[in-house]
């Protein structure tokens, strides 16, 4: 049981982890194309 929450848990951290990059990917591409944050 506790191995499935740790697999949850770190699950959970990686797609944090993957939203904050593809957010910041996402102003990067909005700033080098010149429309601002």
């Amino acid at each position: 049981m506790r191995v499935l929450l740790l697999v949850l848990a770190l699950l959970g951290v990686a797609y944090a982890a993957a939203l904050a990059v593809a957010r910041n990917n996402m102003e990067v591409w909005h700033t080098a194309a010149g429309e601002g944050p």
